[in-house]
């Protein structure tokens, strides 16, 4: 009797001891907000859904169901402009779906009273700041930090477009926190300032494609892949070059310009543009104002060009790798 008495008790115990550990166990097919944020895997993850929403047919197909404008296709397959001619048919009521999915929505062509494409990008703006400067580089932060922000301005300018007024939100709002949720209506004029800052963020970052501690090159537009191409070009002579891409020229990452000025010491800026105000003027008052250096401007002559194919006019003037890694090695010599 007492050994049976004994078994039993052994077997609640081994019972619940097993119950305990199979609840303790990570999701095998869900994610836990504690346990994602990881790596720039799983950010790059996350954001992926941005794409094939504000996009709509991104690499899929081509459609114009919550495209900006009516009559406008939007997706990065094909892009066709027509008359334009109205944005939203009418001002739609409140629907107060809190659904991700668009598709369902047919009487205007714009957002519903929607804000879950907005606590998404907080979400992610929250966890990349707060949880990922120790795991990602200076470079992947500020590039991911800059797609959150980016689809957050790009929702809430869809959103003003509609409504007007909207309330406004920069962080994660809790379903508890009744006060924010039902916050008043910020006003547009608020809102489309946040959505210039985020803009500004997202498109005024250089991104940085090669290091080195020799020189830097920075591109724009189609220069940006002759310019890598050189900077692997002198790598074979032993020259270290870094290459930036400028994305955007105003604003103009300044911060990526000086810290190259200052770990590099010269500058060379590259671009299918006169050599008056464009990207050499811009790095070179930024680079005088602050840290004095040398900035090479190669580009367009300030007159009328050659005609022919973009290779045909960079082989032309010498915006090519080989014209590219020349000037680097004359500069380095100090040579004209």
């Amino acid at each position: 009797m007492r050994f049976k008495i004994y078994m039993i008790l052994t077997g609640i115990i081994f019972l619940f001891t097993n119950c305990n550990d199979v609840l303790d166990r990570p999701s095998l097919t869900t994610s836990e907000d504690d346990a994602y944020w990881t790596s720039e895997d799983r950010v790059r993850l996350y954001a992926n859904a941005f794409y094939t929403n504000f996009f709509v047919g991104y690499g899929l197909k081509y459609e114009t169901t919550y495209a900006p404008n009516a009559n406008y296709t939007f997706n990065d397959d094909a892009v066709r402009l027509s008359t334009q001619t109205q944005f939203g048919r009418t001002v739609p009521t409140s629907k107060g779906s809190t659904s991700l999915d668009m598709m369902w929505q047919s009487e205007f062509t714009g957002p519903t009273w929607n804000f879950a494409w907005i606590r998404k990008a907080n979400v992610m703006l929250d966890r990349v700041s707060a949880r990922m400067k120790d795991i990602l580089t200076e470079e992947q932060y500020n590039h991911w930090m800059g797609i959150g922000r980016f689809f957050r301005g790009m929702e809430y300018a869809r959103l003003v477009n509609v409504f007007g007024d909207v309330p406004y939100y920069d962080t994660e709002v809790l379903n508890t926190d009744k006060d924010a949720l039902y916050k008043d209506r910020t006003p547009r004029n608020e809102v489309m300032d946040a959505v210039y800052d985020d803009f500004d963020f997202a498109i005024g970052k250089a991104n940085m494609l090669l290091d080195g501690t020799d020189l830097t090159i920075i591109g724009t537009g189609e220069t940006v892949y002759h310019t890598r191409q050189a900077a692997l070009k002198l790598r074979e002579y032993g020259i270290s070059a870094r290459v930036l891409d400028m994305s955007s020229i105003k604003p103009c990452d300044e911060e990526a310009v000086l810290k190259a000025a200052s770990e590099t010491g010269r500058i060379i800026t590259v671009e299918e543009h006169s050599q008056y105000g464009g990207l050499g003027a811009m790095v070179a008052q930024t680079v005088a104002r602050v840290c004095p250096k040398k900035v090479i401007n190669m580009a367009l002559p300030d007159a009328p060009v050659i005609t022919g194919t973009s290779k045909e006019v960079f082989d032309y003037y010498g915006l090519n790798a080989k014209g590219i890694a020349d000037k680097a090695v004359k500069a380095l010599k100090g040579t004209k």
